[in-house]
């Protein structure tokens, strides 16, 4: 048996937009739950793991150029990370070059948070120096899709986290698991009781995908642990995919949606702004411009709330 898992972030981060700047200093606490297995060859192969010498985080490949991930997965003061289809990542690996990051413009990892699902912007876009060729992007749900989604169901976790827990050298090898959503918000999922499996350190931005009755979707993006406990059996937390679906095709206007954006199909209409907050946000900000040295890395035990961020190490 293997356990997914993802990295604890120790430390604070600014939210906004991810420029070139030093590189972050990370470390890593706590116990994972054993539950997942090697992804089978051929599995999964629009998942991948966010590479900057090692494995940072996962994510998955909505368009051509467009990795979607967590916004903690990324730093300011940090240029763009790589990122890699290699199901193993432990060695050498093909890597496409990250080109910008696009953080939800709402995105403060200070923000206050409690237990469960809630509000909390933890969403990201990795924009990609080159398209992927060969690999067919995972779709994202639909609004129809979405009210499908029902405490129970189960879903599909997939990461690149540790297997031995507290050991980073035993990262990088894809992983999947089954659990179910156990609550929901509008924008968030919890995912995964005490004792079942679920998301650990290394796995911070991979996909919960479910089949909504016309193919897999990426319904969820890991975002944190369930509790202030700073340990991985209390279950986790999903960004809600379809809650920002509006703000993802505005910035990924290529974006699989419902199967209908894909493979020449008809691209649905924009969610209705009114809809909801997740509908109403616009634009974003991209890496690249002038830097201001980027936000320190603590190596020490912080708040609870922090350190509920996850974050894969190298």
């Amino acid at each position: 048996m293997y356990r997914l898992a993802l990295v604890l972030a120790a430390g604070t981060f600014a939210g906004g937009c991810v420029e070139p700047g030093a590189e972050p200093s990370l470390g890593t606490t706590g116990d994972a739950i054993i539950g997942g297995a090697p992804t089978g060859t051929g599995l999964y192969p629009a998942i991948g793991a966010i590479y900057e010498g090692g494995v940072i985080c996962t994510g998955t490949l909505i368009a051509p150029d467009a990795v979607l991930s967590a916004a903690h997965c990324f730093q300011e003061g940090a240029p763009p990370p790589a990122f890699t289809l290699d199901h193993d990542a432990r060695g050498a690996v093909t890597t496409i070059a990250g080109a910008a990051v696009v953080m939800h413009p709402m995105w403060d990892i200070d923000r206050p948070i409690g237990d469960g699902p809630q509000l909390y912007y933890d969403l990201a876009i990795l924009r990609l120096a080159e398209p992927v060729t060969g690999v067919e992007p995972l779709p994202i749900p639909s609004a129809r899709e979405a009210a499908t989604l029902a405490d129970g169901m189960m879903v599909t976790l997939v990461g690149y986290g540790e297997t031995v827990d507290g050991d980073p050298a035993s990262a990088g090898l894809k992983v999947d698991a089954e659990a179910p959503i156990v609550a929901r918000s509008p924008s968030e999922l919890q995912i995964s009781n005490p004792g079942e499996a679920q998301n650990c350190y290394g796995d911070s931005g991979g996909p919960a995908i479910v089949d909504l009755g016309e193919g897999p979707r990426v319904v969820g993006v890991v975002s944190r642990g369930a509790t202030a406990v700073p340990t991985c059996d209390q279950g986790g937390v999903d960004t809600r995919v379809d809650y920002y679906q509006r703000w993802i095709r505005q910035q990924v206007p290529a974006a699989c949606v419902g199967g209908q954006a894909c493979a020449g199909g008809t691209d649905p209409p924009l969610p209705d702004p009114d809809a909801g907050l997740g509908a109403e946000i616009t634009g974003g900000c991209a890496a690249g411009g002038r830097g201001d040295g980027g936000a320190a890395i603590a190596l020490v035990v912080l708040a609870a709330a922090v350190r509920r961020r996850r974050r894969a190490i190298e």
